[in-house]
């Protein structure tokens, strides 16, 4: 997983050490919709796109994703905010 997330960036705004509550929520959208889009895009029969790479991009967005909703179920002793 470490390997593929050097691949990409981070997107604008998006601050992984802070501990804003609602940031976690902001980010799990975000990075669903895109998600969903790429798996459009795969099952779409005969376009013309690089299969690897939105393949590559979705599970990139699951990975943020699966980080993202980690942060939702962490204590407040984890967030600092016990």
């Amino acid at each position: 997983m470490a390997d593929r997330a050097r691949c990409f960036e981070f997107l604008p705004g998006e601050a992984v050490e802070g501990d804003v509550p609602e940031e976690p929520e902001h980010w799990i959208a975000v990075y669903g919709e895109l998600a969903r889009f790429c798996e459009d895009v795969l099952a779409r029969p005969g376009n013309e796109v690089d299969r690897a790479d939105v393949a590559r991009q979705l599970e990139h967005y699951h990975d943020r994703l699966d980080f993202w909703e980690a942060r939702t179920t962490r204590s407040p002793h984890e967030t600092g905010q016990a």
